[in-house]
């Protein structure tokens, strides 16, 4: 995670500040100083996202059955993250046919769209992979389109999800984090609500992403991971 631009002091060994206007003690050594602000400096500034080292996604999650394999073990259960594009109508919906892609249904509200959206039927449900290059910035303009109650009596019954990518750093802050930790304020996305995350790839690595809403369950389960709502970004 990136610091944030406050003024920050850096020194390798604990450090000690006795006072506003006392002395700063590293190590054991006392510093004199006349106040807290000499031992300061500025955070350099974060990675500058620009057009041209963007990447851009845009994402959904949705309930979604899949086959475990073609022995007919299923998950009907299933939920997972898809590309917007690979996302269609389940149903008839203000004036737009099922099968309708849902890039094309610019109309509908997230409320209409939420628990009425499946794969294209060409498409195999499969984690979603994400990719970009070290010293790139990934955009994701994610919606959520759970529905806004369980689609089966096994999923979990938190409908909130967020894309949470473990080790990739935030670009603008904790909104960029999709958890809702501590006392932090919430970036996750309820049923039909949108959220953007922006995310800089600092090293070379495969980082792993899942629903920073549901880290676990019970039964041992990882929470909405089990149920196929994961991916990766490499």
């Amino acid at each position: 995670m990136l610091p944030s631009r406050a003024a920050v002091l850096r020194v390798g060994a604990r450090v000690t500040v006795a006072g506003g206007t006392g002395a700063l003690v590293v190590a054991g050594l006392a510093v004199p100083a006349q106040s807290q602000d000499v031992v300061t400096q500025a955070v350099p500034d974060g990675p500058q996202c620009t057009g041209a080292n963007t990447v851009l996604a845009s994402v959904v999650a949705l309930d979604q059955p899949f086959d475990y394999n073609r022995l007919g073990a299923t998950n009907p259960a299933g939920m997972m993250f898809a590309l917007r594009h690979d996302i269609v109508l389940k149903s008839d919906t203000g004036g737009y046919d099922a099968g309708t892609p849902v890039t094309l249904t610019e109309k509908l509200t997230g409320a209409q769209l939420a628990g009425n959206v499946s794969l294209r039927a060409d498409k195999r449900p499969r984690p979603l992979a994400l990719r970009m290059t070290v010293g790139q910035c990934l955009e994701i303009a994610f919606q959520n389109l759970l529905g806004t109650t369980p689609a089966d009596g096994e999923q979990p019954a938190d409908r909130n999800v967020g894309m949470h990518v473990k080790g990739l750093a935030v670009v603008n802050g904790v909104q960029d984090d999709g958890t809702f930790v501590g006392e932090n304020a919430s970036s996750l996305a309820a049923p039909g609500e949108e959220k953007t995350y922006t995310l800089y790839g600092e090293h070379e690595n495969g980082y792993v992403l899942d629903n920073g809403a549901a880290l676990a369950a019970g039964e041992a389960g990882g929470g909405t991971t089990a149920y196929g709502l994961f991916g990766a970004v490499n």
